[in-house]
């Protein structure tokens, strides 16, 4: 053998058994934080219990008398003239389903507003027991904002939100509603989440509800994934940094395109999101508050389905719950 040949096969034997290391680590990492996720509900607030208990629906400290300090800040409602959103959830009128729209300023939005509302919005698409309405919040151009001003007078089924519309923005939008809708519509039993370009099939959505199995009073209940793994790829749209998530896959959650909470859980989210460090992911966000207070997700076939996969089906859209993109 040459000499010091037998080193350099030690130096990659060690090499290789340290690459081999690595990668073991890295499995084992990702299988830990699954495991992780199905025994133990991911939450990284410390305390997350008392603050809880401790919190009202507007973030501050309740009468417990424990003093926490909050993380988020969630906007209200911008007043317009001549309109009163109160009207969005009489206070005298119980609400067996609320629907609440993402949607926004730009002009896309407004043709998917106006094509919503004649169709599965018409009224005599609605069952009785439901109401409706979208959320906005402010257009940097002063022009869009008047003709935001314009529909709501005119419509009077969209709830405007003090703060800049950007797709940044879109967890603020989500927990501002929901903050909304806890304070305002406690009269409201169920509270479906979904967006402007989702068609969506109220009664069946109702009847599954007011079924004794239905699981949306103990959980959040829609399209669910499980097991997502993080992008870090700055240049994608849903890029998450480690500072904002730091673990390498999402816990559970339902997508935003639409998901039925109870009131209960609802404020249960409310009243955790003003502890739980934000993440851009709205949906994620909305599954991390769940998880601090011990809620769940639950998938439910049918919810948000594409257009697409409907007609390979070959099947009539009343099949589903929900259809994104229904042309």
């Amino acid at each position: 053998m040459r000499p010091g040949g037998g080193r350099g096969w030690l130096s990659l034997a060690g090499l290789a058994a340290i690459v081999l290391v690595l990668v073991h680590f890295d499995v084992f990492r990702s299988v830990y934080e699954m495991l992780v996720f199905v025994v133990l509900p991911y939450c990284p607030v410390d305390d997350a219990e008392h603050k809880f208990l401790a919190t009202d629906l507007n973030g501050d400290n309740n009468e417990l008398g424990a003093s926490y300090s909050t993380v988020n800040t969630w906007f209200p409602a911008k007043p317009v003239e001549g309109v009163n959103f109160q009207t969005l959830c009489p206070v005298s009128e119980d609400i067996d389903l609320l629907i609440f729209i993402i949607s926004s300023t730009k002009n896309r939005s407004i043709e998917r507003r106006e094509k919503s509302r004649g169709t599965w919005l018409r009224k005599e698409n609605i069952p009785q027991g439901v109401k409706y309405f979208f959320v906005l919040a402010w257009s940097e151009v002063s022009s869009e904002n008047d003709i935001v001003k314009a529909e709501v007078f005119l419509h009077k089924d969209i709830l405007v939100l003090d703060f800049l519309d950007t797709y940044q923005n879109l967890t603020l939008k989500t927990m501002s509603a929901l903050k909304w809708i806890a304070i305002n519509c406690q009269r409201t039993e169920n509270i479906l989440k979904t967006d402007d370009d989702v068609y969506v099939n109220t009664p069946k959505i109702l009847a599954h509800l007011k079924r004794p199995d239905s699981p949306a009073s103990a959980a959040i209940v829609g399209k669910c994934n499980h097991f997502l793994k993080v992008i870090r790829d700055p240049n994608h749209r849903y890029f998450v940094p480690r500072s904002e998530y730091g673990l390498r896959y999402y816990p559970p959650y339902c997508i935003g395109g639409g998901y039925v909470v109870s009131m209960n859980t609802l404020q249960s989210v409310v009243r955790m999101s003003f502890h739980v460090p934000l993440i851009s992911m709205e949906d994620v966000f909305v599954a991390v508050c769940a998880n601090c207070v011990g809620i769940g997700v639950k998938s439910l076939t049918g919810f948000v389905v594409s257009f697409e996969v409907v007609s390979q089906e070959g099947r009539r859209l009343d099949e589903y719950f929900m259809v994104h993109d229904v042309p």
